[in-house]
């Protein structure tokens, strides 16, 4: 059955801004898209309706121009980047989709999502109160892109989940669970809002709103080398599943790893839409792109397999432009995510750079040519005025950290000007940890040590065999990488060879157990 939803949506109010840099993001197959292709597999065998008598809710689909033509109002606005349209919704297990009984005495609740045309969507709970034995995922139609499976023991912010970003214009919303537990799932789940996807970091068309521009440079190049400490405590993320920005996690003087995550005030988290947050890790294209080249202009090979759901917001300031967010969970090891040095001296800092995801494509890294205290005097003591020597920002860069030398940040992007054609003009970063400290100090400084200034903690090194995200090499990642078979994979190609086959197959095997 088909049930059609004519939904019409508007954009939310864009507050009068500078105009600022801001970004769009999305996802790309999940490198555990085999979870759902496997499981879909043995279902049959247990007797699965098949997926076309699956209740389907249908949606308009994007209107691609009149999006495009909004998109370059709400950036000259300052706006943060959309790359989806919201729908309200009010779904429940109880009255929609399609349940069915399983051969193990386990019942399932399965639902279609179809937006024709999109290029990907993503889902939002405002209540998901599982039972013991439930478990849910989301998968793209295919059963090539599956969110972490969610359980009563995941994590959540505000007893709410916003899925990340499943590409395709359907996707299968799947529930499991004992049917002696039925009713306490259909009484702990509602689903709010499906968001359209249109724009992503993978996005198939070009043009100055879907990549980022060609002087932009990769943190795999040489400029990168320096800064491997703090590429990875860069991530981007997206609000609503909607909007989004660059930020970083940040180090506390306990040096305890608490997942404090700094960020843009402008790009719109508020502790209305905080339980919204889903931050993408370790997003960078595997090799050195030449700045300026045709290629360094084209989507790169990122994966967006690392992903952490849910926050908190605990401090802002719309003077210097910040936001500190509190993760709900720390994320997982395997992932490899550092905690960024800081520091708030009020002193001309040395130059050292800014990490971003421009256009919320992949991860780069913009050297300064120079930072000055800003030339307004009204706004001397609010921002770092910086002008590029390689590398520029963009839409999607909003919130990302300013370093100096010492690879300490000292501020985060607020607004500005720059981009390929004009590198010279100048972006302003928000001095949050000089003017604005009594505001962060709660927290980057807990036991009120008075320090000035602390080091990047440095996360362990990334996993890449771990493709399942268990923290271990094991059936999972196994199971991950047969389902990428004979695909070009950036996951899960560790040879580099364009493919995944039987080399990368021997090389997942010499590494299975824990992660080294």
């Amino acid at each position: 059955m088909i049930e059609t939803y004519s939904l019409g949506w508007s954009p939310e109010p864009v507050a009068a801004t500078p105009i600022m840099n801001a970004p769009f993001i999305t996802r790309s197959m999940l490198a555990s898209s085999c979870l759902l292709t496997a499981s879909a597999s043995a279902a049959l065998a247990k007797g699965r309706l098949p997926l076309e008598a699956v209740q389907v809710i249908e949606l308009a689909g994007p209107d691609y121009d009149q999006l495009e033509r909004e998109d370059a109002i709400l950036a000259a606005a300052g706006a943060p980047a959309r790359i989806a349209v919201p729908n309200t919704v009010s779904l429940f297990p109880e009255t929609t989709g399609t349940w069915e009984h399983l051969d193990d005495g386990r019942m399932m609740w399965r639902l279609r999502v179809l937006s024709p045309g999109a290029a990907h969507l993503n889902i939002g709970f405002d209540r998901l109160a599982l039972p013991s034995s439930a478990e849910m995922r989301i998968a793209s139609f295919d059963g090539f892109d599956v969110t972490e499976t969610i359980t009563a023991e995941t994590p959540l912010a505000e007893g709410q989940y916003w899925s990340p970003i499943i590409w395709g214009d359907e996707v299968i919303v799947e529930f499991e669970v004992d049917a002696t537990q039925r009713r306490e799932l259909e009484r702990g789940v509602s689903i709010v809002s499906i968001n359209e996807g249109y724009r992503g970091l993978r996005d198939y068309r070009d043009g100055p709103f879907h990549t980022s521009g060609s002087c932009n440079v990769d943190v795999a190049c040489s400029s990168g080398d320096a800064w491997s400490c703090e590429i990875p405590s860069v991530g981007v993320y997206t609000i609503n599943g909607t909007w989004t920005c660059t930020g970083a996690m940040v180090n506390n003087t306990s040096e305890d790893e608490t997942p404090y995550f700094l960020t843009a005030e402008h790009c719109g988290v508020t502790p209305n839409n905080d339980q919204t947050v889903v931050v993408y890790w370790n997003y960078e294209n595997s090799s050195c792109r030449t700045p300026g080249s045709a290629e360094s202009a084209m989507v790169g090979d990122g994966p967006l397999t690392d992903t952490s759901t849910g926050a908190v917001l605990r401090a802002f300031d719309s003077n210097t432009d910040f936001a500190l967010l509190e993760l709900v969970s720390s994320p997982s090891e395997s992932y490899g995510v550092s905690y960024a040095g800081w520091s708030r001296s009020a002193s001309l800092p040395t130059v050292g750079a800014g990490i971003h995801h421009p256009n919320t494509a992949e991860k780069r890294i913009s050297t300064p040519a120079s930072v000055q205290h800003d030339s307004d005097s009204f706004y001397t003591d609010i921002f770092w005025e910086v002008v590029w020597a390689e590398g520029v920002t963009q839409p999607g860069s909003s919130g990302s950290p300013l370093f100096n030398g010492e690879h300490q940040i000292i501020g985060q992007l607020c607004c500005g000007n720059s981009y390929c054609n004009n590198p010279n003009e100048v972006d302003w970063y928000g001095k949050s940890f000089t003017s604005t400290w009594a505001k962060l100090s709660p927290y980057l400084d807990p036991t009120n040590t008075g320090q000035v200034m602390i080091d990047t903690l440095c996360g362990s090194e990334p996993c890449p065999w771990d493709l399942g995200g268990t923290g271990s090499v094991d059936q999972t990642a196994l199971m991950a990488l047969l389902a990428l078979w004979g695909e070009p994979s950036a996951s899960g190609d560790f040879d580099g060879s364009g493919v995944v086959d039987v080399i990368d197959l021997l090389e997942l095997l010499e590494y299975w157990g824990a992660c080294p």
